[in-house]
C-alpha cells in the first residue's frame, strides 16, 4: 500500500534534507545548511550531537512548509518518513521536549491546512539514503556533491529561518 505523497526525511548535525514523491516519482528535493539562527532560535551548537532530535523535527517543518502547496490543499494519503523517532512523534501528536517551538509550529500549521498528514513511518536509517545525503551536503569534509538520482530535479530553496520564520516567536 503506498501513499500519494511521500516525504523522506533527515537531519544531520550540520544540515536538513528531503525528498518528495508524488505517485512514487520524485518531484522535489531540499537541502537545507544549519544558520546561526537555527542555533540562537533553537539553543543548539551547530555539529554537535546534542542537537540531533532538535534538528530532525525542524526539518519536519521546514519540509511541511516548503512543500505545503502538494498536500495541504489536496487529498491525498501523505506520508512522512524518517529513520528519527522523535520527529516522526512530533509530527503525529505535534508535541516534542526536544523542540518546543516546532512543535507549536507544526500545529499551528496543521490549524491552517485542510488535510494532514496521516502516515508516520519510521525507517531504518540505511534505507534512507537520499535524505541522509543531503543533510550532510554542509558538512565540513563533504564533497557537496548533489546525488545523481536528482541531478535533473530542480531544488526546493527553502527560506532563511530566522525569527520571523516562526510565527509563535512573531507574536509573543
Amino acid at each position: 500500500d503506498r501513499s500519494d505523497l511521500v516525504m523522506t526525511l533527515d537531519a544531520s548535525a550540520w544540515g536538513l534534507g528531503g525528498v518528495l514523491q508524488l505517485h512514487g516519482v520524485v518531484v522535489a528535493w531540499f537541502s537545507s545548511a544549519l544558520t546561526k539562527h537555527d542555533q540562537r532560535i533553537h539553543r543548539r551548537r551547530i555539529g554537535s550531537a546534542k542537537g540531533q532530535q532538535t534538528w530532525e523535527c525542524l526539518c519536519f517543518l521546514v519540509a511541511l512548509r516548503a512543500w505545503q502547496h502538494y498536500w495541504a490543499d489536496r487529498r491525498l494519503t501523505t506520508t512522512i518518513e524518517s529513520d528519527n523517532v522523535g520527529a516522526l512523534f512530533m509530527g503525529a501528536q505535534m508535541h516534542s521536549k526536544a523542540s518546543p517551538i516546532t512543535s507549536k509550529e507544526v500545529a499551528l500549521l496543521y490549524s491552517e491546512t485542510s488535510f494532514e498528514p496521516r502516515r508516520f513511518d519510521h525507517i531504518p536509517g540505511v534505507a534512507n539514503g537520499l535524505a541522509d545525503e543531503l543533510s550532510r551536503l554542509c558538512e565540513p569534509d563533504s564533497p557537496g556533491a548533489v546525488p545523481e538520482g536528482l541531478l535533473t530535479i530542480e531544488p526546493t530553496i527553502v527560506p532563511i529561518r530566522a525569527k520571523d520564520y516562526y510565527k509563535v516567536l512573531t507574536t509573543a
